[in-house]
């Protein structure tokens, strides 16, 4: 690990201005994905910017059907809140599938979306939910989908001098929804596959991820589904064979291409299956 310069600004645009006159600093929130590729010469920063100082970039709130998740919040809160529990069970889900608790209790949201990993637990469940991720410069903020946030592998659309300060989900109540990971090792390794599936009304919603350079909206598949109140196996089985072709998988360590198309096939479909069952959101 390479040694490097360490600032705790006690302001966002403090924060933001660090950044921006240092172009080889990093932001750190929990750590968990920084800290190991700085450990691993990954990443060689000349600053740390701790952000953890920053409360205002803590918390969950919802405010006029509109459900506010602030960037440092931990993964653990996440998992647990009751707001969550109650309205969208299967992003808790996702929280829960994120490593071992000791890293729960360290790793943000925010963090886990900035790595930009395609197999990153929060970016499927963000995604199908239409999420908004809310950039701040310091002074202003801009707004985009947290789809066009992740650009590529461990890319995102954040600019030099912006940071990012939390998330939107709008109308959030209302969802069934279901989260799905496949890994060699459960919870702590990276996913082969993962896949959030979500029914609002008639509306059908399906993100995968570890199937390409960043997570997928696989809307041809939603579109044949959307005003069908409870579509049979047979369109089902349609809709899950559309996902795993228009998924763009590579062979690596976790899988090959051909095994994670067959785990998207296979669990697209029997995700859909439950949501479109009687029952409840789990």
């Amino acid at each position: 690990m390479n040694n490097f310069n360490y600032e705790r600004p006690r302001s966002l645009r403090e924060a933001v201005s660090l950044r921006s006159r240092n172009a080889g600093a990093f932001y750190l929130a929990g750590g968990t994905d920084l800290i190991v590729q700085m450990r691993d010469d990954l990443l060689k920063p000349s600053l740390l910017i701790d952000l953890k100082a920053l409360k205002q970039l803590e918390g969950i709130d919802m405010k006029k059907d509109v459900l506010h998740i602030a960037a440092l919040t931990k993964v653990s809160a996440v998992e647990m809140d009751r707001t969550l529990l109650r309205t969208l069970p299967f992003l808790c889900d996702a929280a829960g599938f994120l490593g071992s608790p000791l890293t729960r209790n360290k790793a943000t949201i925010g963090g886990n979306i900035c790595n930009a990993s395609p197999a990153a637990e929060f970016g499927t469940p963000l995604i199908a939910l239409n999420a908004r991720a809310v950039i701040s410069d310091g002074e202003k903020t801009r707004v985009m989908a947290v789809e066009d946030f992740m650009t590529g592998v461990k890319k995102n659309a954040l600019k030099r001098g912006e940071l990012l300060s939390g998330f939107i989900i709008p109308d959030p109540k209302g969802h069934k929804g279901r989260f799905f990971k496949k890994s060699r090792i459960k919870l702590v390794d990276l996913a082969t596959v993962n896949i959030t599936v979500i029914k609002k009304g008639t509306e059908y919603r399906i993100a995968i991820g570890s199937c390409f350079i960043k997570p997928l909206r696989i809307r041809t598949a939603e579109e044949m589904l959307r005003g069908i109140k409870e579509p049979d196996a047979r369109l089902l089985g349609k809709a899950a064979r559309i996902c795993a072709e228009e998924i763009k998988p590579i062979d690596d360590l976790r899988g090959t291409a051909d095994f994670r198309r067959d785990i998207v096939f296979h669990y697209v479909k029997k995700l859909l299956g439950e949501l479109t069952a009687k029952g409840g959101q789990r």
